[in-house]
């Protein structure tokens, strides 16, 4: 470092320098007070140069470079900035009217607009945004990206700009139209996607209130104009349709206070199934035929801690097949023949462990026509029934025991009559195998 003083007072050039030795730095002074500050590459080319002006008011200006000479940026300290590429052309330029942001610019490498924005002279402090008038950003090519504007600066509460009210319209590349939204009085009413070779892909309905809203109808669209989907929302309420190619619908959802309530799928025209939903999740469940004909119907009964699953099965006609009923471990099932019961089974299942079955079957007229029990485990099978006349009277019995104990099965089976609640004239058969 090397300056020079008169009175106590720096005069002349303050020159600094890298270890290596060469300049770093050059600081001007007059009367102790520096005027010009240079800095330096190591290679020589100048970094930077601040100018500081004193008449009539202080006043600073200040340049940086590149390495290869060409200038960087152009700032005062009264806010204004000017940025360049390397290039030489303009990249970015702060304009002000007095101390007031008017205006930046944005430039791309080529020259050619990135983004202008406008500012009117109500800046607050910290908030340069609030003040935003309008803001346009284009492409590459010349064309518009977005269009923004701000019908009026909404109240500020001095940390964020969340009350600002920004209305922005988006185009594709190719200069067509991506998103319009529509406002009244900073209120949003409704806004239109699109796709890029024009067509319309989305339109949303607003109920007017605030800048953003809240969508009360939301509806897409195929490039064709069919719709694909559909939403209408209302009092926390919202139902969804979805349709196929040929505009039939394929499902309908609905959903309220942010839960899934129901949902139906469609083929041909008409219900194929529908689900039912609480918040704890799936309530029931429905299936349909082509014709609309309800096929089967699921829905859960709660019960303290205890859910009980209920499904019923139809036949053509609309009349029940079967219907079995879900507790834990246990199927109670009945089955129809054109809505008679023709039989009832109690049915505990654990797996591969453990299976039983208690079972009775009926005549068209009710009666009873047996009555049997079903015991299957890893090792053995037992079945046993009872069999009635069309009078519901027992009159015969049938048993089959099945083990296996190792390689070697045995059947020992036994068949009897009954007569006056004995059993007579029975018979038995065994088989033994060995593998």
């Amino acid at each position: 470092m090397e300056f020079a003083e008169k009175d106590g007072k720096k005069i002349g050039d303050e020159k600094i320098y890298y270890s290596t030795g060469s300049l770093r730095s050059i600081l001007k002074y007059k009367d102790g007070i520096c005027f010009l500050r240079e800095d330096f590459y190591e290679n020589g080319t100048m970094s930077s140069s601040c100018k500081i002006l004193r008449e009539p008011k202080r006043h600073e200006i200040c340049q940086t470079f590149y390495k290869s000479g060409n200038r960087r940026t152009v700032t005062t300290d009264d806010g204004h900035r000017t940025y360049y590429y390397e290039s030489g052309a303009l990249e970015k330029e702060s304009v002000y009217r007095g101390d007031t942001l008017v205006e930046e610019r944005e430039n791309y490498p080529s020259g050619n607009p990135k983004r202008i924005a406008k500012y009117n002279n109500l800046v607050p402090k910290g908030c340069r945004y609030c003040a935003l008038e309008t803001e346009v950003s284009y492409y590459g090519n010349g064309n518009m990206m977005d269009s923004c504007y701000v019908e009026k600066p909404l109240s500020w509460d001095g940390k964020t700009d969340k009350g600002l009210f920004r209305a922005c319209k988006k185009f594709y590349e190719n200069g067509n139209v991506k998103k319009s939204p529509v406002y009244e009085n900073g209120n949003l009413l409704e806004s239109k996607e699109y796709y890029s070779s024009g067509e319309l892909e989305k339109y949303v309905a607003y109920d007017g209130i605030g800048p953003e809203g809240k969508n009360t109808v939301e509806i897409r669209y195929r490039k064709d104009g069919m719709v694909t989907d559909s939403c209408f929302i209302s009092l926390g309420r919202m139902v969804c349709n979805c349709y196929r190619n040929d505009g039939s619908p394929s499902i309908l959802y609905t959903e309220r206070d942010g839960v899934q309530r129901v949902q139906e799928f469609y083929a041909n025209g008409s219900v194929e199934s529908s689900k039912y939903y609480s918040a704890d999740g799936e309530l029931a469940r429905a299936h349909y035929d082509i014709k609309g004909t309800l096929r089967d119907t699921c829905f859960s009964l709660y019960h303290e801690k205890d859910r009980f699953d209920v499904c019923s099965y139809y036949e053509t006609d609309g009349t029940p097949r079967t219907v079995q009923m879900v507790v834990g471990d246990t199927i109670f099932e009945k089955r129809f023949n054109r809505a008679l019961l023709m039989s009832e089974c109690a049915i505990v299942w654990r797996g591969k462990e453990y299976e039983s079955r208690r079972c009775r079957s009926y005549y068209k007229d009710g009666i009873l026509r047996d009555s049997s029990i079903r015991i299957q485990k890893p090792d053995s099978i037992f079945f046993q029934t009872y069999g009635c006349d069309k009078e519901g009277k027992f009159n015969r019995y049938a048993e089959n025991r099945y083990r296996k104990n190792g390689n070697v099965e045995q059947n020992d089976d036994k068949y009897c009559k009954i007569v006056n609640g004995e059993l007579v004239d029975c018979r038995e058969e065994h088989r033994r195998r060995e593998e």
